[in-house]
């Protein structure tokens, strides 16, 4: 006979614009754990809905998951967020421009030096490649 204590303490997972979301998160901690969310974006979203942003999401969860989906049909999230980001990435590298070559080399963009640092850059520059 199995113990099935732990089945009744398993949370069910709330999925929003192909994220998993725990039902213990506060709403404004689980808005941004979607891609191309941020801090602030968050916190418009949730004075939009009118909601506490200390909200969690298990409370009245399908009334919270349809407004939210509702709210973020306005933004650019996740996919459609990386697919322009990667686009802008492509079209620079086609150019040629100096950000591109930047970009090919694995060299710092934005004007940062290389002479001590620029490791970061180097290893993030050749990941998006």
């Amino acid at each position: 006979m199995t113990n099935n204590k732990h089945l009744t303490n398993i949370e069910k997972t709330v999925y929003l614009n192909g994220v998993a979301l725990k039902p213990s998160y506060m709403l404004k901690y689980a808005l941004r754990k979607i891609y191309g969310i941020s801090n602030n974006q968050s916190n418009s979203v949730i004075f939009i809905l009118g909601r506490s942003p200390i909200t969690r999401l298990s409370e009245r969860s399908s009334e919270i998951i349809n407004s939210l989906e509702r709210v973020l049909g306005n933004y650019e999230v996740e996919t459609a967020r990386r697919m322009k980001e990667s686009d802008v990435i492509q079209k620079h590298l086609k150019l040629g421009s100096y950000r591109g070559i930047r970009l090919r080399l694995g060299r710092p963009v934005r004007g940062q030096r290389t002479r001590s640092n620029g490791r970061n850059a180097k290893r993030l520059n050749l990941r998006r490649r």
